[in-house]
């Protein structure tokens, strides 16, 4: 099942015009794009353009937002290319949380399942990351669950084709950015669901395979900033969910091994990140943080007093 978006078209339907020549105009504008079939590639570019007005907020362009929506609608889910997808997510990331960009992200994850495309590591930060606005709700929780479909799916093909061409590298595994990118998508999310949970799961089986320099086969390590946005995306979820205290103890492993200095902003990032999951982690994963800290700490300049 799909969250339904009938409220919006019945609530809209009802409104008359107030005498405004601008909100009228932009009702008719909006009527237009989402009255015929556009191509995804028109669709994501439009969408894509809202990142140039950082902060804007999507209230503030209701009929702009509903006439998008209503072409993605009426778009066929599958003729979207996955770059389309990731390019429209990029765009939702600067708008703030609203009925119509829930829709939007609704009608996207259809798009993800419908793609025949093979959806790799960073289309899915990108996705992930244009969701930081976002709180839980019907609409996230079922791109969570077409996510983790799409994963597991894109997953075996990466290992088929791996076999037939001779090659391991996961082509799903995150970048350093990209699971900065992808916690970072999380902290507005605020409530732990099995669709998140399951979404968790997957990535630490998936997405962050093989991504230790203990294994020998990581060959990037994330900067003091990545970790710090990785944490800080989990600071409104749970702290007892079990998909938490797992990412918050893998995302401390990797503080350990796979990164360079903690800087000032990092270290503040990484502890109000871990507000509410602290206290439900192993004894050993906190020794272990602060340990890293303590020295992050140690190597700062000394401060002068003159």
């Amino acid at each position: 099942t799909t969250p339904s978006s009938s409220s919006s078209s019945s609530s809209r339907s009802s409104r008359g015009s107030n005498g405004n020549n601008n909100n009228s105009r932009g009702r008719g504008s909006a009527s237009h794009i989402g009255s015929g079939t556009v191509s995804s590639g028109v669709i994501s570019g439009a969408l894509l353009g809202l990142s140039s007005i950082s902060g804007w907020k999507a209230s503030a362009a209701e009929d702009v937002m509903y006439g998008l929506r209503k072409a993605v609608e009426n778009s066929p889910p599958d003729t979207w290319r996955i770059r389309d997808i990731t390019k429209a997510f990029k765009g939702l990331g600067y708008l703030e949380d609203s009925g119509e960009v829930r829709r939007i992200v609704v009608e996207l994850a259809r798009r993800i399942e419908g793609s025949p495309e093979f959806l790799d590591g960073f289309g899915i930060a990108t996705i992930m990351h244009g969701i930081r606005n976002l709180r839980d709700c019907a609409e996230v929780r079922y791109l969570f669950r077409a996510l983790s479909s799409c994963i597991l799916q894109s997953s075996k093909q990466s290992l088929s084709s791996a076999r037939s061409s001779g090659k391991t590298k996961n082509q799903l595994q995150l970048s350093a950015v990209g699971i900065g990118h992808f916690y970072y998508g999380l902290q507005r999310i605020g409530e732990s669901s099995p669709e998140l949970e399951e979404l968790l799961r997957v990535a630490e089986e998936v997405l962050l395979d093989d991504t230790s320099p203990r294994s020998g086969s990581r060959t990037e390590y994330l900067t003091s900033q990545e970790v710090g946005c990785a944490f800080y995306g989990l600071q409104s979820l749970p702290g007892d969910s079990p998909g938490v205290i797992r990412a918050a103890d893998l995302l401390i492993d990797k503080v350990l091994w796979d990164t360079e200095p903690l800087t000032e902003q990092a270290i503040s990032n990484t502890l109000y990140g871990l507000q509410n999951v602290i206290r439900f982690l192993p004894n050993s994963s906190l020794l272990r943080l602060l340990r890293s800290i303590t020295c992050a700490v140690q190597a700062f300049p000394s401060p002068s007093f003159s």
